[in-house]
């Protein structure tokens, strides 16, 4: 809501204002998707309809520490921190531990999709739901379920099978 309130609006008539102004700077918001704009001549009025992203994972150094970046849905690595008041949505969401300080390099959309395999994987195995996934050290991968923390060690394409070799209890 606040983003709307710095947007410059025409002080023309509503039939006679140009949209596309509006509309460009609304999309340099990053967690904006879509937006419409419609124009209505009586009562004279524009009326904003905004599409968010959905975040479907969170970054974060630790985990008590605020987010530092989130996933959406459309893959788009969210890093600024303006928009990291997403503390009510969070318990839903993936979280990912890293110390890394390039989010961008280090953790591309398609490792979060491998990571996401990696979560479901565990979750179908354990019966659990997986709290977060541990990266700060990237040869010894760290993923935490309720009753315990599974070390799953470096994430290479055996990954899979120590996974259903640590639920052989």
């Amino acid at each position: 809501q606040n983003e709307i309130k710095d947007v410059e609006v025409s002080k023309l008539p509503i039939f006679l204002t140009s949209v596309t102004p509006i509309k460009k700077e609304l999309y340099e918001n990053p967690v904006i998707k879509k937006v419409y704009i419609r124009r209505y001549g009586f009562p004279a009025r524009l009326q904003i309809i905004i599409r968010e992203r959905e975040p479907i994972a969170v970054i974060k150094q630790d985990i008590n520490s605020k987010p530092s970046a989130f996933f959406t849905t459309d893959g788009m690595l969210v890093m600024h921190k303006r928009y990291m008041n997403i503390s009510d949505k969070e318990a839903k969401l993936l979280k990912i531990l890293t110390s890394s300080k390039d989010l961008q390099k280090d953790i591309p959309f398609e490792k979060y999709q491998e990571l996401e395999k990696i979560v479901q994987a565990v979750e179908t195995y354990s019966d659990e739901k997986v709290e977060y996934i541990d990266l700060r050290k990237p040869n010894d991968v760290f993923v935490k379920i309720k009753t315990t923390s599974i070390r799953l060690g470096t994430l290479d394409n055996t990954v899979y099978e120590r996974i259903k070799r640590s639920n052989d209890y």
